[in-house]
């Protein structure tokens, strides 16, 4: 299944009105709650810094964006659970891990940044979405602000069987017990462009899990876990990219949909042993928490794609505006 460049999105009728319109809804709920964080992914469980290399020698369909030369970047890392409350960590989540990669040239796609030299990729610790699209998680939002009438406000929104099958898949995501993050494997969920193909993005752990692990109790476990962990240790992941092929094995559109072709390692993230107990440390918590991560802010060639992706231009702009995010760094 070689890679294809003949992806396309399907755009629907007053799609971007409809999108723009969940985004204020969202923002709506960073007002009534109070708050001056992020809509969602609000509970910061760590910061670190790191380096990203890509490889030389990558094959034609990897040689686009990060991947056209091989380089090494300063990274700021954000690691955080999904929900728009600060939960304790047992709770069930989505579990986020953002990277800022520092020091990228080339023009950006957000109006009036597009000379930044920085570079986001947003990842969650699954590789799909148990909603389909943009319309199915603005009703699971919704549904969640009375939880005794999320199912039938969800069934009235999409219908009997499909509100159970997202159900389902969202028990199955929340449930999954996180033991470290040093082991667990990241996936963009959604594409982004790679040039003139279409990809999706992970992070695959080379620490694999302990059998005999168990997710912590404490509140603040995942980040507390992983801070006496790395300040031992470096923490490393391969950076891979998965090549869309077909609508049928690589749908764009369709986000509860797991892509079915080769992974292709393209580099290493390397998080180095360091002590975020330290002035420094706890300097980078703060830059980190204050700054923006939006997959938009991205290089022309990694415009993000589909669904769920267009939504965000939208939510991720006006959520960053709510709260006052802080301007691109220069360096790491």
């Amino acid at each position: 299944m070689p890679p294809s460049k003949e992806w396309k999105e399907v755009v629907s009728d007053g799609e971007d009105a409809r999108f723009l319109g969940y985004a204020e809804y969202l923002q709506g709920l960073q007002r009534a709650r109070a708050q001056k964080g992020r809509a969602l992914h609000l509970k910061q469980n760590l910061a670190l810094k790191g380096e990203l290399v890509i490889d030389p020698d990558l094959p034609e369909p990897a040689r686009h964006g990060l991947g056209a030369r091989p380089g090494r970047y300063g990274v700021w890392v954000r690691l955080s659970n999904g929900s728009g409350a600060s939960q304790p960590d047992p709770k069930g989540d989505l579990r986020g891990f953002a990277l800022k990669v520092i020091g990228v040239d080339g023009k950006k796609v957000i109006p009036g940044m597009e000379s930044a030299r920085t570079q986001d990729l947003l990842f969650i610790n699954h590789p799909i979405t148990a909603m389909r699209n943009t319309d199915e998680f603005l009703a699971i939002v919704k549904g969640m602000q009375t939880p005794a009438l999320l199912l039938p406000r969800l069934i009235g929104a999409v219908g009997f069987f499909r509100a159970l099958a997202i159900l389902k898949a969202a028990v199955k995501d929340l449930g999954f017990k996180m033991t470290s993050v040093a082991t667990t494997d990241y996936f963009t969920a959604a594409p982004i462009s790679w040039g003139p193909y279409a990809v999706k993005v992970k992070l695959e752990a080379r620490a694999k899990p302990d059998p005999s692990a168990k997710a912590g109790g404490t509140p603040g476990y995942i980040g507390e876990e992983l801070t006496s962990r790395v300040k031992a240790n470096a923490v490393v992941y391969d950076l891979r990219i998965q090549h869309y092929v077909d609508p049928t094995s690589t749908p764009i559109e369709e986000h509860d949909r797991e892509w079915h072709s080769p992974w292709l390692t393209i580099g290493t993230l390397t998080l180095p042993a360091q002590d975020v107990t330290s002035p420094e440390g706890r300097a980078l918590q703060a830059k980190v928490e204050a700054a923006s991560f939006d997959p938009w802010h991205a290089l022309v060639e990694h415009r993000p794609l589909g669904n769920v992706m267009r939504a965000r231009n939208h939510a991720y702009r006006l959520s960053t505006q709510e709260r006052g995010a802080a301007a691109e760094p220069e360096q790491s």
